[in-house]
């Protein structure tokens, strides 16, 4: 019985071509540390930035007044990208940040459970302008 059973599993495997200890393949976010203290530099920026909420372009206006006005030069070839296509509620209202393969997307939330604040979404987009999440959001 148990051996009609493996048989099964292996024809649904080989039907599908996976195989059963297939690693998946890897984030490129997790190859580049360059992207992820990226990433660390823009929390520190956004605990600079003004509350009550910036939206859109105010909000892209600040940071790139703060990446050149507040010791975060480093940040400073981040340019304003394409607004982002999703219509999720987490996302609108967004400033999009990119640089050469790395995309960065701001936005304030205010949530009931999570308090308030300026958020920080991150992707390395491979075959689009945008992260697959905006895509599927």
């Amino acid at each position: 019985m148990l051996i009609g059973i493996m048989a099964i599993f292996e024809m649904g495997l080989s039907l599908t071509g996976q195989q059963m200890f297939a690693k998946p393949p890897q984030d490129p976010y997790f190859i580049s540390m360059s992207h992820r203290s990226d990433d660390r530099r823009f929390l520190q920026l956004l605990s600079k930035l003004p509350k009550p909420a910036l939206v859109g372009d105010p909000l892209c206006n600040a940071v790139k007044a703060l990446q050149s006005e507040s010791g975060f030069a480093d940040l400073s070839a981040y340019t304003k990208g394409l607004q982002t296509p999703s219509t999720h509620a987490s996302l609108i209202g967004g400033c999009a940040m990119n640089k050469a393969g790395h995309r960065i997307l701001l936005v304030w939330r205010n949530s009931p459970d999570a308090g308030s604040g300026y958020s920080l979404y991150s992707c390395d987009p491979l075959y689009s302008n945008f992260c697959e999440f905006e895509n599927s959001l």
